[in-house]
């Protein structure tokens, strides 16, 4: 009788498990759905033209979240605490017509369920201990969003997108290195569970 073939993932798994974080697949730039006219064209909506994370030594996150002596020039943060970011697009943003979230990524098969895609939600307030997102400053056209990730996500390398609601679907920024966000464990949460005492 002959071998039967075996596959590493098997049963209800329908991916491999991630095994590094350091391991990387992009989302779509573009994910249209239903139907679309010939003549759409993604720059005709909202768009976003650069990204500011505020990760110099100095910046109000590297020193609010004690990692202003590491030597990176990434974003470094504390999980179950707030930051800041800032999203300039083509055009001002009008919040009753514009649609927008942040989405942070983590690992080769990022899935929601497993705390590998997190799409950050627009909230009026934020709530302690959950990932959120408010908008705390327009002006022209850009947008200042104070983030807060859950006290128990993933800590890790996370890449960053963009992604805006178009009629026709969603627009998501292409990846960017310059956006990559270490979140850390936070001795100063209590919610984070290494709270130093």
């Amino acid at each position: 009788m002959s071998e039967s073939s075996w596959t590493a993932f098997g049963g209800r798994r329908a991916i491999p498990p991630n095994t590094s974080n350091a391991a990387e697949n992009d989302p779509p730039t573009v994910e249209l759905q239903g139907l679309v006219p010939r003549g759409f064209n993604p720059q005709d909506y909202l768009n976003v033209t650069n990204v500011h994370l505020f990760k110099e030594r100095w910046d109000s996150n590297k020193v609010d979240h004690h990692t202003d002596k590491y030597s990176n020039d990434k974003l470094i943060v504390r999980r179950g605490q707030s930051f800041y970011i800032q999203i300039d697009f083509n055009r001002p943003y009008d919040p009753t017509r514009d649609l927008f979230r942040v989405e942070y990524v983590i690992g080769l098969y990022p899935q929601e369920n497993k705390g590998t895609y997190i799409p950050v939600p627009l909230v009026s307030e934020l709530q302690s201990g959950k990932w959120g997102a408010k908008v705390v400053m327009r002006e022209d056209r850009s947008v200042r969003l104070s983030v807060q990730s859950s006290a128990d996500c993933i800590v890790g390398k996370f890449r960053m997108y963009v992604a805006v609601w178009t009629p026709y679907g969603v627009i998501r920024t292409s990846r960017n290195p310059e956006t990559d966000t270490y979140i850390l464990f936070n001795p100063w949460c209590e919610a984070c569970g290494t709270l130093l005492s």
